[in-house]
Parts: structure tokens; sequence; C-alpha cells
């Protein structure tokens, strides 16, 4: 399977704002998303490297950030799901982008899911 070719419907893309838990400076990560009522759902697929992206590793130590959907700025708490949350949205970004299934057969992680509340 070709990564990328698992679009299967208009994926929309966010702008995570994220600050580095070691040098305290700010950087922006472009991410696929998909909704869950008022929440904003990302994934840190890596593409399934072993290891989980710098920015998903940023957020725990600061989890109040921002993201920008469009022109839309807007405040966010990250928290990262549980597995029993997980379990029950993981569905839903594999059905938007089928490469998040590929990406986790080819790593031994667990493939965070992270959920991102308006604050």
């Amino acid at each position: 399977m070709r990564l990328g070719a698992g679009f299967r419907k208009p994926v929309p893309t966010l702008l995570l704002e994220h600050r580095s838990r070691k040098s305290g400076k700010n950087f922006v990560a472009p991410l696929l998303y998909i909704t869950d009522r008022n929440n904003v759902i990302v994934v840190a697929s890596a593409l399934g490297q072993a290891e989980n992206p710098q920015w998903y590793r940023n957020l725990p130590p600061n989890p109040d950030t921002h993201i920008q959907i469009g022109s839309d700025r807007r405040p966010v708490r990250a928290v990262v799901t549980s597995s029993d949350e997980r379990a029950r949205l993981w569905p839903r970004p594999v059905d938007a982008y089928a490469d998040f299934d590929s990406c986790q057969s080819w790593t031994e992680r667990g493939i965070p899911v992270i959920i991102l509340r308006p604050r």
C-alpha cells in the first residue's frame, strides 16, 4: 500500500502550536484532524515510526495550547485518551484516513489519539 493513498474523503488539516518540553521554544505542526462533538481529534501516528512524534511528547507538560483551522485560532487543552476512549475513537480517524491502520501495523507502540478540548 502506498502511503497517502488512503484518503477516503477530503481530510481537513489544522495547525497545532506546541511548546518544547526542553527548550520552551514554540513550534507548529500541521496535522490531519476529525471532530467529535465540540472536540477536535488528532492522531500521533508519526507514519508508524517506533517513537511518538515530538509534538506529541511536548503536549503532556504543556497541555494548554492553540490550534488554527483556516483563519480560526482556538485555545484548547490537549488530553491523551485512555485505552477505552482510544478504542471508541480509533475507527473514526481510520475512516477518514485509511493509512492510520497501516501506520499502526508498522509499529509496536499504540498510536496515541489526542482530544483537543475547547477551553
